[in-house]
């Protein structure tokens, strides 16, 4: 391609024989940009960001435990699929794959900056309170869930978050975290265990 040629991206479309460019007269006909910007029917960014932003804004603020947090991670994920999204758009799943890079980011955050505290957003399902429930009561669970759960590693606290408020399965979990499906057993094992430990005398108490 000589030095002063345009780029590949702004060519028109050319027919398959003659070398002629393509009839413009169709206006569904592919341009050559068009087919080289993303897959056969892969979504675009901005489509995929109008069905899936709600529950990724809902999924990153129960995760962290934290609006602002859950806001910020999302953000840095958000950015990076943008980024890379042709080649997002292309896996089976983009929603779970988002969803990876939104733990992913989670995760990281510990090392970008210092420890903040973890508070549990009203999002949370473990948490929604049925009719006839007292409020109060429902705050003190709130207030001891919080404590509890932010006691726990990022692993720990994102193995449980995905398993028992998104129902996620062990080699689901092990590809969000980044580990394999054993480790993500011990997590739980470890994070249900300390929970309950921590838990008891508090129960104790209150009968």
């Amino acid at each position: 391609m000589a030095a002063d040629d345009p780029p590949p991206a702004v060519l028109p479309a050319v027919a398959s024989t003659g070398g002629r460019p393509a009839d413009r007269s169709g206006s569904d006909r592919p341009t050559l940009a068009a087919a080289v910007a993303a897959p056969a029917g892969a979504r675009s960014f901005e489509g995929f960001l109008s069905t899936e932003l709600t529950d990724l804004t809902r999924f990153a603020g129960v995760l962290t435990g934290d609006r602002q947090l859950g806001q910020d991670v999302l953000a840095d994920a958000l950015l990076k699929a943008g980024k890379h999204w042709r080649r997002i758009a292309a896996v089976d799943d983009p929603r779970a794959y988002v969803r990876r890079m939104v733990v992913n980011s989670y995760l990281d955050e510990r090392r970008r900056s210092k420890r903040r505290p973890v508070l549990l957003t009203s999002d949370t399902a473990v948490l929604d309170r049925p009719a006839g429930v007292d409020p109060a009561a429902t705050a003190q669970v709130r207030d001891q869930l919080r404590t509890l759960l932010d006691a726990l590693p990022r692993q720990q606290r994102a193995a449980v978050v995905l398993r028992y408020l998104f129902d996620q399965t062990d080699d689901e979990i092990a590809a969000a975290i980044g580990c394999r499906p054993a480790t993500v057993r011990s997590h739980l094992s470890r994070a249900l265990h300390r929970l309950r430990s921590s838990a008891t005398p508090t129960s104790e108490a209150s009968s």
